[in-house]
């Protein structure tokens, strides 16, 4: 037996009701999904900012890093150049003081040159002191310049590790997206 029109009408509403029920579960679930990939895109933004940031601080250390190098350098050539400088100034000094002694001493009697060879003695002394103490200053500069060479160093590692991470964060995000997608 054939189905009379109103059990078609019926059916056919039953039929349209449930397709309409199955619809707006399917644009529930869509909008949810829509949802997550907003959050997602949100969260892809926040590293892209943050990637920018990393990457511009480690810039300016770099930067800051190559400054300090080149001052210290400059200041390391300037105190070797006050050293060679007070050294050379030092031997000619010694030198007119040995020669002016020389000339004194070859003019003076036998009490007087022993008063001038005290006077010598604790002029060769006084100099001697200027020496190490410019060989105190230099030693004191080597020390900072090995210090300096290892703060290079520590400073060239934190930038490798922040690539590092900065390549683990590209890594995720991609993996990321292949998700979303």
């Amino acid at each position: 037996m054939l189905p009379n029109k109103e059990d078609l009408k019926v059916r056919n509403r039953e039929e349209y009701a449930n397709k309409e029920i199955e619809f707006e579960n399917k644009i529930a679930e869509n909008r949810e999904t829509y949802k997550k990939i907003e959050e997602k895109l949100d969260e892809w933004a926040e590293f892209e900012e943050n990637k920018h940031d990393i990457e511009d601080t480690i810039e300016k250390l770099k930067q800051d890093l190559e400054q300090e190098k080149k001052e210290h350098e400059d200041e390391l050539a300037e105190k070797e150049e006050e050293k060679h400088q007070a050294i050379e100034k030092l031997r000619k000094d010694m030198l007119f003081q040995i020669k002016e002694t020389k000339a004194q001493l070859l003019s003076l009697n036998d009490a007087e040159l022993q008063n001038t060879t005290k006077l010598t003695i604790q002029q060769n002394h006084q100099l001697t002191s200027e020496l190490e103490f410019q060989s105190k200053q230099t030693e004191t500069l080597l020390y900072k310049n090995n210090k300096m060479s290892e703060q290079i160093v520590a400073l060239r590692k934190d930038i490798e590790i922040h690539k590092q991470v900065e390549n683990e964060l590209a890594k995720r995000s991609h993996f990321c997206q292949k998700v979303i997608k």
